[in-house]
């Protein structure tokens, strides 16, 4: 019997809204064998191909920092219901070491990024749009703390990435989207309600799919 196709739910946000949080939260509420999860991140490019600035540093905000070949692949490769397998990203932190990521389809796919509903090509697959609304100044906040303690970037890096990228990023490639989706999550008002509301969107999609998945 032919697998039914996954229901792909698109879950889009600046730097800092939010976006791995609610992932999360979703995977601790779902088991694996109902949702799967792909990463933009996960698609970049090697840093040779990267674009660079009017300064000469690399801008990894641009939707051509990104593989969209490969992750259209990846996406077709879940439809048919098969498993992928790909190589972590590591955001150019030598003190990582990439992992081999492998993962199994399944009724529902998240798939989260910066433009993931900006990009052309992805939009057949996506049948629900998720967008992640947080403050300018938290979001800050929040790429602060974590660029310098996960990606061991100075203070003057991560605002200068944030002035001349990050920030244009989200005004050009994300903002112009948000009326678009399907789902507003306001995250400066309630972490909690924006991810009851996703629960329900997958757990009616599941219903449709196959009772007994819930």
């Amino acid at each position: 019997m032919k697998t039914p196709r996954p229901y792909v739910i698109a879950i889009a946000g600046g730097s800092g809204s939010g976006k791995t949080s609610i992932i999360n939260a979703l995977k601790e509420h779902f088991p694996s064998t109902q949702i799967a999860v792909l990463s933009q991140d996960d698609y970049y490019l090697p840093i040779e191909k990267q674009p660079l600035d009017e300064s000469g540093e690399v801008n990894f905000d641009l939707p051509e920092c990104i593989d969209w070949p490969l992750l259209e692949e990846h996406l077709t490769t879940f439809q048919l219901g098969n498993s992928i397998s790909k190589t972590e990203y590591t955001f150019n932190n030598d003190a990582r070491t990439a992992k081999q990521i492998t993962i199994a389809s399944a009724p529902i796919l998240l798939i989260e990024g910066l433009f993931v509903i900006h990009e052309t090509t992805l939009q057949p697959f996506i049948d629900f749009k998720v967008f992640i609304d947080v403050d300018e100044a938290e979001k800050l906040r929040r790429r602060l703390n974590r660029d310098s303690k996960e990606r061991g970037y100075s203070k003057e890096q991560i605002l200068y990435q944030w002035n001349e990228h990050v920030s244009p990023a989200f005004f050009n490639f994300l903002m112009p989207y948000r009326a678009q989706c399907d789902l507003l999550i306001d995250n400066n008002i309630s972490f909690k309600k924006g991810v009851e509301d996703l629960i329900e969107v997958i757990q009616q999609e599941l219903k449709k799919s196959k009772p007994s998945l819930l």
